[in-house]
């Protein structure tokens, strides 16, 4: 278990263009050519654990003092204010070659010096493991629970909340996977449910958030067969069923839905230099209640990686879906966003990161009124590794929300020092 590769702040936030529900199928591109300077192994700088028989305890604390100017993310007033935050965590591992199993679970907390209506309190537990049939044949599962936080910056926050918008969430899903030849293929099957809290709101009231609860069901399949030793070709497949638990007020029915996605691509890992996978295809999400038009449109997924050198890599992450909406003239939004990162290793146990997003969000529907969205997010920092036990990290970062109407509009700028701790 690498220490410190990603500090606490950074492992909670939501980068541009993610969404609440992870891609059922994450994109594959790696031949054990190349090697990012993330993915790189540092042995030397790697928590042993606690042995308990058969399994490895790892245990982890990150706590970290951070500053923001506009912590309501706002574009006026703009209030300022600085916090601490500590998350404790523990993952228990079993040593077995043939079949993996891990269990974990953790909490972060965040206090605001002066603005405590912005406190957070998230929690997660879960557990993942894989079986290995034979050379062939793989099965893996997962189940999760936890209390998380929406960004901000997400289109779906109500513009009117004054407190973080916390969510309950459920996860369960199962992957096989199989390869022959020279063809690999996988299947998948997941649920997520969604549970809001209600949230205050500046006037003072509290909002209820009830009507964005719902369980989300989904099936996809990937078939992927190789044209060279280091370039194949797939296609993607996937279903998914949104079903809200209740209407979006009296007497109007909510956003229950189902979409079909497809997409045909390539994964390729090429000389020292490039690896990478890139799809496109299309995306149809289909209303129930009729006074929500259907939305379809192009959708993409890819993620390049440029080796600079073996010490700097660049990567690129682009992705295009259709999202729920939370206002009620409009159906959805495709979210659009492109993402650059570029990490450096200055020494063995110093790295040294910074990153651009951007993402732009196009709500649709029967003459929506709700205006495009656009996010900008800067962001640069160093983690430094003092020994197996002890971290260090800085960071800062920069988020910028336009749009033409007035109260969609903020920037805000954060700045933290964290420290990780870990056996």
């Amino acid at each position: 278990m690498a220490l410190g590769v990603v500090c606490s702040a950074q492992a909670r936030a939501q980068n541009v263009g993610e969404s609440l529900v992870a891609p059922d199928l994450p994109l594959q591109y790696d031949r054990g050519r190349n090697e990012s300077v993330l993915d790189r192994p540092r042995p030397e700088y790697e928590a042993l654990g606690l042995r308990l028989g058969s399994f490895t305890l790892f245990p982890r604390l990150d706590s970290e003092v951070g500053f923001s100017d506009n912590v309501y993310a706002v574009k006026s007033p703009r209030t300022s204010d600085g916090y601490v935050a500590f998350a404790p965590r523990a993952t228990l591992s079993n040593n077995d070659i043939r079949y993996s199993l891990d269990v974990s679970a953790g909490y972060a907390g965040r206090r605001y010096f002066s603005e405590s209506q912005r406190d957070e309190n998230t929690w997660f537990a879960g557990a993942n493991g894989r079986f290995d049939a034979n050379s062939s044949l793989s099965l893996s599962a997962r189940l999760r629970a936890s209390r998380a936080v929406e960004p901000r910056t997400s289109a779906a926050v109500p513009l009117t909340a004054s407190e973080p918008v916390q969510y309950r969430q459920n996860e369960a899903g199962a992957t096989i996977n199989f390869t022959g030849g020279k063809t690999r293929g996988q299947l998948t099957f997941d649920y997520n449910g969604f549970t809001f809290a209600s949230v205050r709101t500046f006037a003072g009231t509290v909002l209820d958030q009830s009507s964005r609860n719902r369980d989300v069901y989904r099936g996809g399949g990937r078939g992927e067969i190789s044209i060279s030793a280091d370039t194949s070709v797939f296609v993607q497949l996937g279903y998914e069923k949104s079903d809200y638990r209740t209407p979006l007020a009296l007497g109007v029915p909510n956003r229950t839905s189902e979409q079909l996605r497809a997409l045909v691509g390539a994964s390729f890992d090429v000389t020292s230099l490039i690896r990478g996978a890139l799809s496109a295809g299309y995306v149809r999400r289909s209303y129930n209640a009729a006074i929500y038009p259907d939305i379809s449109g192009w959708a993409a997924e890819g993620r390049i990686q440029y080796f600079v050198s073996p010490l700097t890599t660049v990567t690129l992450n682009l992705r295009r879906t259709v999202e729920d909406a939370s206002f009620q003239d409009t159906s959805g939004f495709f979210a659009t966003s492109a993402n650059l990162r570029a990490d450096h290793e200055l020494l063995r146990n110093l790295l040294l990161y910074a990153q651009a997003g951007y993402e732009i969000d196009t709500y649709q529907g029967r003459g929506a009124t709700v205006p495009d969205v656009k996010v900008w997010r800067l962001g640069a920092g160093a983690r430094y590794f003092m020994n197996r036990t002890i971290g260090i990290g800085v960071s800062y970062a920069h988020d910028s929300r336009t749009s033409n109407a007035v109260a969609n509009a903020y920037t805000e700028n954060r700045g933290l020092i964290s420290l990780i701790l870990q056996r």
